[in-house]
């Protein structure tokens, strides 16, 4: 990718995430979480409906995002000129492994929309829309660096699950920072009390199921493409690494606070201050996630310390090769590995 193009790149690479995430975020608060709950409540029924809108907005920029990629991509390949771009179109979609990946893409993103428009309010189109989106969130992991060192297994695995984690993570902090509150507010104080404490604590369980997941695949994301800890220091994609992490921790303090103290006090029978807190941590923890979000479309952009290490080659260096019949005072020596020619000057003893 050129330098033109690259933060046009990686802004569109961050509504793709972006878009993603709150999708399979949002998805799965509602299968998982508001479908229980309506079974015992129907205080909840605003949120699902309000869920559905959110679903549809994070569509559509999944969306934009594509289409957009695959464009910037036509252009790349044309040598950054549009008119060409019409012409690279046909070559990358049936005869690039990515033209392939990014059609399934679009297939799924058409399966999730078709349930979405005909089967909103069933419980099973809702599951297969979360796989959908789940799907979605694959073809990004086959598209990255884990699937470019030629590893469709482990990496690709890591990197999907944690793709999946952190999405459920964010997107239900999306629907308790700004989804809850909206919803909930035309019922009475007692109604939206209970239909939130249910919710927040299923949330708060699911919740630290994704921190579990995050914390594993974490540990493991950057063995696969970091030679060594002291990387970390050295190039830009260790120190945009260090930050996202920096990040995920400072939300994981967040969620602690709100995991261990606000939401006992709200099952106690909090006050509304308290269930106001609760949707402004919640808040704080998204817009973190934002900037997590970021940080993870950069690295797409970096080139990791594996790729590094393959690109290295040895310095160049004198050979010694006995004079022969060339002058006493230096000769010539191509040197095997430099790819050009190389004066060495030998001095006679």
């Amino acid at each position: 990718m050129s330098n033109l193009l690259t933060p046009l790149y990686v802004f569109v690479l961050w509504i793709d995430f972006a878009g993603f995430t709150t999708l399979i975020g949002t998805l799965a608060f509602q299968y998982l979480i508001v479908r229980p709950v309506s079974r015992s409540s129907r205080d909840v029924e605003p949120v699902e409906r309000r869920l559905l809108q959110v679903e549809a907005w994070a569509l559509a920029l999944v969306a934009m995002a594509s289409l957009l990629e695959l464009l910037l991509r036509a252009l790349e390949m044309g040598g950054g000129v549009l008119s060409n771009v019409g012409n690279a179109l046909p070559s990358i979609l049936l005869e690039t492994r990515y033209g392939t990946i990014w059609l399934v893409r679009i297939g799924l993103i058409g399966v999730v929309a078709v349930g979405w428009r005909f089967w909103p309010g069933i419980t099973l189109s809702a599951g297969i829309r979360l796989l959908g989106a789940a799907s979605i969130a694959l073809t990004r992991s086959l598209s990255g660096h884990a699937a470019d060192w030629g590893d469709v297994t482990l990496a690709v695995l890591m990197d999907w699950l944690h793709l999946l984690a952190i999405s459920v993570w964010i997107g239900g902090l999306l629907v308790i920072g700004f989804v809850l509150r909206a919803a909930l507010t035309p019922t009475s104080d007692q109604d939206a009390a209970l239909g939130f404490a249910l919710i927040a604590r299923r949330f708060s369980i699911l919740a630290t199921v994704c921190v579990a997941g995050l914390l594993i695949t974490g540990l493991l994301h950057p063995r696969l493409q970091l030679m060594s800890f002291s990387t970390l220091f050295r190039i830009p994609y260790g120190w945009t690494l260090l930050t996202k992490l920096s990040l995920l921790l400072l939300m994981l303090l967040l969620a602690a606070l709100n995991r261990y103290y606000l939401l006992p006090k709200l099952g106690r029978g909090g006050d509304g201050q308290t269930r106001l807190l609760v949707i402004t941590i919640g808040r704080l923890e998204w817009l973190l996630a934002v900037l997590v979000l970021i940080s993870s479309a950069l690295l797409t952009q970096l080139t990791p310390a594996r790729s590094i290490r393959r690109q290295e080659h040895p310095q160049p260096h004198a050979v010694h090769r006995p004079a022969a019949e060339e002058d006493p005072s230096k000769h010539f020596v191509l040197h095997p590995l430099a790819g050009v020619n190389t004066t060495v000057r030998q001095e006679d003893d």
